[in-house]
């Protein structure tokens, strides 16, 4: 019976159409006549008979209906599907060793891999939260080629009043108070915020209690976010709660946000109107150029298409300005402020080269994977030859077999991948201590993680079994049957290539560990032609106090174990609170980028900063506007020698000064850059640190003292204090972040290619389970019949260290080019990777070899 398809009977006309096409001509009139039966019963029911009809029709489309299509014959491909999974299950069970070695080497290197990919894509994922960041920019100024992030209030004015094109200009200012007070307890915060209340028009925050609207529309007003809240209220209801601020405002809770996201540049924890900002005229519509570098600008423009005129017009009004420091203004995108250099950073900063580099840690990993599997599948073949020439014979085709070996592949890396998913959620737990990199580790149990790990496993498997399955094609079936297979070779050449392949990235990885470790040493452990060691750093609140200033001084002297005092604005190496001026002299073409220190009478001898010139600082030069300089400003001058800087005038923001002294050259930033202008001033009311040194012996002690002294002076304050060596540290954090990328990385390539070589030697004393047998029983030593069994791998080894060495010495030569003082390329480092090399692939080879020559021969020459 025939479905007729009309305005009065009339199933789906599609259904229709597929089921004739799919189903064996035998069966449709029966199978049709059943589905209009039913059809017309649901709608005498007034069921939903159309949708019902379509179910039916695809519920049938099943082995046992589909019609044998033209040309293809008639196979039952589930059963084969069934069947391959089957023998490969068998093959991996049987094959213990080579499934254990290949299943290893891949969680290993996938597991990595999946580390890396993901800790680029959170890095990169920084502010993509918030709606329509792809139109949010930050603001950053150029001047000379070096940039900043400084940006004055009358910029943001400025775009707010003439500019149609922009939604909003807002301005944001990280501000970390001395001290926060709440119910008589001093409590720090480190990331207190002042900003314009439109700023949750702009970013994306989310709110708990209180009103985005208003809740930050008068000076008095405060929002905080939950973890804030409950270190300061605990489990209380913090709306309309008191916070005193700095000792001389209070603030009232009027909003609780949830905490930040992890990848967010805007880690707020309070937030405050910017009109109760303490620098009154830096907060000015009028202002062109007050501020600091974490005084920051974000804009977010009606549309991204015009972003260039706005960033023209915006930068030729703000250089009209003499107050403004800058040439031109450059709008970053908000995603993309995470990896930029000359960011002065809310949150943790990320170079993109580390970045880059987890990339092609990642992909290498994986290449080292791979070509672990290729060189193990290969040589396996030649154990499974029979068996794969007894398919061939029997029918199986080129394609049969490819699929087989997809499958089997497909299986191992399965397993790898699912469990590297669990070892990459143990990197990303722990990658807060070891990489210093903050991922939430329930971004794991996401979409994209599963995507990422099925990409994964699709693309290995293929990439892993391609040469394995042609390889596998190339076997001539009746030579196999008829001779011993076991003395074929097959795969051998590009097993060696790819054996050096393997060994070429661990000495570059060995090479790299050992030039990063060095260079991190160096940098650690070089004079910096000042005095670090037993150096306590101590914040001084009340920096106009000149009376709390001599007695904190004079009070903390009389403590034992406190061998001397300084007071000054930061250290000589300070990570932060950098203060800059463009100097101007007769002899400079144009303004030198000089830091402003500004220094106590003991400041020099107390760092043991060396004089070359002239006289030191005095308590009176207070008002005789006096200055020294270090070696690089009077070059900069184009003077010959530092006598011949003393009496020249300098001027810059912080007045007029004459220099009186000049210092020898000390390293006050990272050692990639180079020294830079010094220009040190006396001022007392700009002494925002005590520098004390400390006897090493009951250094605890002496500390708890300090705190005591201190807090007896500051009472109504939040005692803090740090080692000068531990600030310096944190120049090379992202320096060691790297390096233990590297190690990390180089452990792995180690192991991998140690069990890959384990593997190829064992395949091949199989091999030559005969050929060792015969030499034993005609006398060879144990040395000899090692030798025979290994000469085949060390030969393409020791070939990948000839070759590799220049494209390594090139690579590291780039690397320590970014460091001004660098420990440069040294041959013994060369030397040891290569030993060490030599040593990571003779181990491995030399006790599978000797296992093998130590069996008794009789069993080998039985051997089939």
């Amino acid at each position: 019976m025939r479905l007729e398809v009309n305005k009065t009977n009339h199933p789906p006309k599609f259904p229709v159409r597929f089921f004739r096409w799919y189903c064996n001509p035998e069966f449709v009139e029966d199978i049709e006549g059943d589905l209009l039966e039913r059809f017309e019963k649901r709608k005498e029911k007034g069921e939903s008979a159309r949708w019902l009809f379509t179910m039916d029709v695809l519920r049938l489309f099943r082995p046992g209906i589909i019609k044998n299509f033209e040309g293809k014959k008639r196979l039952n491909y589930y059963g084969m599907l069934k069947t391959d999974i089957k023998v490969s299950l068998r093959n991996l069970l049987r094959y213990k060793t080579y499934t254990s070695i290949n299943l290893i080497g891949f969680i290993i290197g996938l597991g990595i891999a999946m580390s890396m990919f993901w800790i680029v894509r959170f890095e990169k994922s920084f502010d993509t939260h918030h709606e329509d960041y792809d139109r949010i920019y930050q603001l950053m100024g150029i001047k000379d080629g070096e940039n900043g992030s400084q940006i004055p209030r009358g910029v943001i004015a400025t775009l707010n009043r003439e500019f149609p094109e922009v939604e909003l200009a807002i301005s944001v200012h990280r501000y970390t108070p001395d001290v926060i007070r709440v119910d008589g307890e001093n409590l720090q915060l480190e990331r207190a915020y002042f900003v314009d209340p439109e700023v949750f028009k702009l970013l994306d925050i989310k709110w708990i209690a209180g009103d985005p609207e208003s809740s930050l529309n008068s000076p008095d007003q405060t929002v905080i976010d939950l973890p804030t809240s409950k270190r300061l209220f605990g489990l209380e209801d913090p709306i309309g709660k008191v916070i005193r601020f700095d000792n001389n405002r209070d603030y009232i809770v009027s909003g609780l946000i949830a905490q930040a996201p992890k990848n967010s540049e805007f880690p707020f924890q309070m937030l405050m109107n910017i009109s109760s900002h303490p620098w009154k005229r830096s907060i000015s519509d009028d202002d062109w150029g007050g501020g600091d570098s974490t005084f920051k600008g974000i804009v977010k423009l009606k549309n991204k298409s015009e972003v260039a005129i706005v960033q023209d017009r915006i930068s030729k009004i703000a250089s009209s300005h003499r107050a403004f420091d800058y040439t031109t203004l450059e709008f970053v995108p908000i995603d993309k402020v995470h990896t930029h250099p000359d960011n002065d950073p809310f949150n943790y900063y990320t170079p993109t080269w580390i970045l880059d580099s987890c990339m092609l840690i990642g992909l290498v990993i994986i290449i080292v994977s791979i070509t672990n599997f290729v060189n193990l599948s290969t040589a396996q073949t030649i154990i499974r030859q029979k068996s794969i020439a007894v398919r061939k014979i029997m029918g199986s085709r080129k394609t049969g077999l490819m699929v087989h070996t997809m499958i089997e592949t497909g299986l191992l890396v399965l397993i790898a991948v699912l469990l590297a998913s669990v070892f990459t959620g143990l990197i990303i737990h722990s990658s807060h201590q070891f990489l210093a990199i903050d991922i939430p580790i329930d971004s794991l149990n996401s979409f994209d993680f599963a995507v990422m790990a099925f990409t994964m496993w699709i693309s290995v498997t293929i990439l892993s079994s391609i040469y394995p399955a042609l390889t596998t094609f190339k076997i001539h079936s009746t030579q196999i049957l008829r001779s011993n297979y076991q003395n074929s070779s097959s795969g051998f050449g590009i097993r060696q290539i790819l054996i050096a392949f393997q060994f070429v990235v661990v000495q570059a990885m060995i090479i790299a560990i050992i030039t990063a470790v060095s260079q991190m040493n160096y940098m650690n452990n070089k004079d910096l032609a000042f005095k670090t060691d037993g150096i306590v750093s101590l914040n001084i609140p009340e920096v106009r106090n000149m009376q709390k200033q001599a007695l904190l001084k004079k009070e903390l002297a009389n403590i034992p174990g406190v061998k001397d005092i300084s007071l000054g604005l930061v250290s000589p190496s300070s990570y932060s609170s950098h203060w800059w001026a463009g100097i101007t002299n007769q002899n400079l073409e144009k303004p030198l980028s000089t830091r402003i220190q500004f220094i106590d009478e003991n400041y020099l001898d107390f760092f043991d900063i060396e004089l070359i010139e002239g006289r030191n600082l005095l308590t009176s030069d207070t008002s005789q506007k006096v200055a020294l300089v270090n070696e690089r400003v009077y070059h900069a001058m184009g003077l010959n020698n530092a006598s011949e800087a003393i009496g020249e005038y300098i001027k810059g923001w912080v007045g007029r000064f004459r220099i009186v002294g000049v210092i020898e050259d000390y390293h006050s930033e990272s050692l990639r850059d180079g020294i830079i202008p010094h220009a040190l001033i006396y001022d007392p009311t700009r002494f925002y640190h005590a520098h004390v040194l400390v006897e090493k012996a009951n250094q605890s002690n002496t500390i708890a003292s300090i705190k005591e002294t201190w807090s007896s002076i500051f009472p109504e304050y939040y005692f803090e204090y740090q080692f000068v060596e531990d600030d310096l540290k944190r120049f090379y954090e992202n320096d060691e972040k790297f390096t233990r990328f590297l190690g990390l990385f180089t452990a792995s390539s180690i192991l991998i290619s140690c069990l890959g070589l384990f593997g190829l030697i064992y395949f091949i004393c199989i091999r030559k389970t005969k050929e060792i047998g015969i030499r034993k029983v005609l006398g060879a030593e144990l040395n000899n019949v090692i030798t025979a069994v290994a000469k085949g791998l060390m030969t393409p080894i020791i070939i990948s260290m000839i070759l590799g060495i220049p494209l390594i010495w090139y690579i590291m030569g780039i690397y320590l080019s970014n460091y001004s003082y660098s420990i440069g390329l040294r041959w013994e480092i060369f030397l040891l990777a290569e030993v060490f090399t030599i040593f990571v692939a003779a181990l491995p080879v030399y006790f599978r070899a000797r296992y093998a020559a130590q069996q008794n021969p009789i069993i080998a020459l039985r051997d089939e």
